[in-house]
């Protein structure tokens, strides 16, 4: 991806660009079936809307591509692969399903969706979708399979959903590490009851 990116002058920036392709050719695999054998360097796609950067990392030398439906850009993954010229078993495809934890409003959200067309690819994004998440990935993508379909977030409640995306989102400020250590038990607590409170909990 650095050879991608380069700014330094023509000449350089090929010679970078060919160093990272024959690195690639050595990539080393994992053997996941018979016939099939799984690079264990690959290309990840999160905030990638233009397929160009996903063309180039396959001229490159990257065989594996790393999707999901939270990401949204399924369709231009999907332009990518046909942009390459590779052949489909050429390259080994990952997509991640159920993002979002369900909760007692997705009925609510499912009827909402057709006055709200956003709503639909964040309950696709859902547990509880993912045969459908998985059915408009193959649609989006233009292929018939994919290698690996993995479950992209093992939280199944709103409370665990908050407590792991909270503090990834808000760590990096300086004030929420000077948050007394006594009020984690207590937002733990907080939310325990808030996520029973909406039938999410035990």
């Amino acid at each position: 991806q650095a050879a991608m990116q380069c700014r330094w002058p023509g000449a350089m920036c090929l010679a970078r660009f060919f160093m990272a392709a024959a690195a690639l050719a050595s990539v080393p695999t994992a053997t996941t079936s018979p016939t099939r054998a799984l690079p264990l360097l690959g290309y990840g796609t999160a905030n990638i809307r233009d397929p160009v950067p996903i063309v180039q990392a396959l001229q490159a030398g990257y065989r594996l591509i790393d999707t999901a439906v939270l990401y949204g850009n399924q369709k231009e993954v999907g332009e990518a692969l046909r942009r390459s010229g590779l052949k489909r078993e050429e390259v080994y495809i990952v997509t991640k399903v159920g993002f979002w934890p369900r909760t007692p409003l997705d009925s609510l959200l499912e009827k909402a969706k057709e006055h709200f067309p956003a709503l639909a690819g964040f309950l696709r994004a859902s547990k509880g979708h993912e045969r459908n998440a998985l059915d408009t990935t193959l649609e989006e993508l233009g292929v018939e399979y994919v290698d690996l379909c993995l479950v992209h977030s093992p939280v199944a409640t709103l409370t665990e959903f908050l407590l792991a995306f909270l503090p990834h989102r808000f760590g990096r400020f300086s004030f929420v590490r000077r948050l007394p250590v006594w009020l984690g038990p207590a937002v733990g607590r907080f939310l325990g009851g808030l996520d029973r409170l909406l039938g999410g909990g035990p």
